[in-house]
């Protein structure tokens, strides 16, 4: 697996703005397992950056509606 750089942005606006910068060299984190098995392939590209949207408040509130 080759390098890349990690971030977890604070505010949704953030992760657009990273998203846009990288392109198609970014990748979203939200829990890990998928995107940990994909660039663990020998064939898979690694991404330049991974942001790690887990911790967006935005998100969590999201989730506690369709949740309940």
């Amino acid at each position: 697996m080759k390098s890349f750089e990690y971030i977890a942005p604070r505010e949704i606006k953030d992760v657009f703005k990273l998203l846009a910068d990288f392109n198609k060299d970014a990748q979203i984190l939200a829990g890990g397992t998928d995107l940990l098995i994909e660039l663990r392939k020998p064939s898979a590209t690694s991404p330049k950056m991974v942001v790690d949207i887990s911790r967006l408040l935005e998100l969590k509130e999201l989730k506690n509606l369709v949740i309940g």
